[in-house]
């Protein structure tokens, strides 16, 4: 039996059974958009790579939206002292440091010296 090109198999059409290793979401997806592009005649099966890409980003945008209906737009802030120093034996104190979106900010130090 010749095994064809990746492009010819299939008839050089789409699989109507979605890849094995998408997510559920990603296959529901994949299930729904097949059969539409099919339907056009306007793709073939070396596009199937490019209908995977559309359906993992599909899946990406449905997990933040979950996320942020869960979480909310706004990140909590996290803060804690932290020891610091100036690079000077003889200054030692604390800083207060809080994380903003995905930076962490000092927002005050206290010296013991």
């Amino acid at each position: 039996m010749v095994k064809h090109a990746f492009y010819q198999q299939n008839n050089g059409h789409l699989s109507y059974s979605p890849p094995k290793y998408l997510t559920p979401i990603a296959k529901t997806c994949w299930r729904k958009v097949v059969p539409f592009l099919e339907a056009t005649n306007r793709v073939q099966r070396i596009d199937s790579m490019l209908v995977e890409q559309y359906c993992v980003q599909y899946q990406e945008y449905r997990n933040a939206y979950d996320n942020l209906q869960k979480e909310g737009a706004q990140q909590k802030n996290i803060s804690f002292f932290a020891g610091c120093s100036n690079g000077k034996s003889n200054w030692q104190g604390f800083c207060w440091l809080e994380k903003e979106s995905c930076s962490w900010q000092v927002k005050r130090c206290y010296s013991n010296a």
